[in-house]
């Protein structure tokens, strides 16, 4: 009889569901990450009460970021982050110890990391077009204090790298005030090509990335300067009629 009760009694533990852990289900980013304006994460149960989107935050991260963190819904939640992330930033989100979901069973996960790795250009100006002989750039970087020296021109004109000059102060505060670029001003450069190139020709502007594969931007220096006149004759070798429109294009 007590055999078969033991029995009875293995087979319940058996039939059992098995304790459910809650977990995260998704998370970015991960690995290397660069135009970053949110970090999101999904469990696999609900975690919060429907509506309660200001309900703390079930992370705690290393790298200091601030932005606004929210439930989106009893599932997911969301830190907005008002700006990208400076290069270089390792951030490394884990869960509170002692997470349970609404059912109080516990919350476990690995830790995920995101890298912003090296600095790159995020914007520049001019963005598009075809550009002058001498050509004012303007480059805004996803860190502050990018150097000069990461930066050359390769034109098709020329064999090899023309270094670039950053723009004298007074065309830098010049040219950072008609961007309105002022409150960005450490994380951009102002330069131009450290020679004058030849028109009808194409430009990369590279920025070098330690080991990584180099930014480069292409562009189109502008035709060389032409004019040209035409107006009303009587005949091929005769002169412009004179009360007739003289045109120079």
């Amino acid at each position: 009889m007590k055999t078969l009760i033991r029995r009875g009694l293995m087979l319940a533990a058996l039939a059992a569901p098995a304790a459910s852990h809650a977990g995260v289900a998704t998370f970015s980013p991960q690995g290397e990450a660069k135009e970053i304006s949110q970090v999101r994460a999904t469990f696999s149960a609900s975690m919060i009460a429907l509506g309660n989107s200001a309900a703390p935050a079930p992370f705690s991260w290393s790298c200091g970021l601030k932005g606004k963190a929210h439930w989106v819904d009893d599932k997911t939640w969301a830190l907005d982050l008002p700006e990208t992330p400076a290069a270089n930033t390792d951030c490394r989100f884990t869960l509170k110890p002692g997470l349970k979901d609404m059912q109080g069973n516990p919350v476990a996960g690995p830790a995920f990391r995101f890298f912003t790795g090296l600095p790159i250009v995020s914007r520049h100006w001019p963005d598009e077009g075809r550009i002058e002989e001498d050509q004012a750039f303007a480059l805004k970087f996803n860190a502050a204090n990018v150097s000069p020296s990461s930066l050359y021109c390769q034109s098709s004109s020329l064999p090899e790298r023309v270094p670039v000059r950053p723009l004298a102060s007074a065309d830098r505060a010049a040219l950072l005030k008609h961007l309105d670029l002022q409150k960005d001003a450490a994380r951009v450069l102002t330069v131009r090509c450290d020679q004058r190139l030849a028109p009808d020709s194409k430009l990369s502007l590279v920025h070098l990335r330690g080991a990584g594969k180099p930014d480069k931007l292409d562009f189109q220096v502008r035709p060389a300067f032409s004019a040209n006149m035409s107006c009303q004759r009587e005949s091929a070798k005769g002169a412009c009629i004179p009360f007739k429109p003289i045109i120079l294009n």
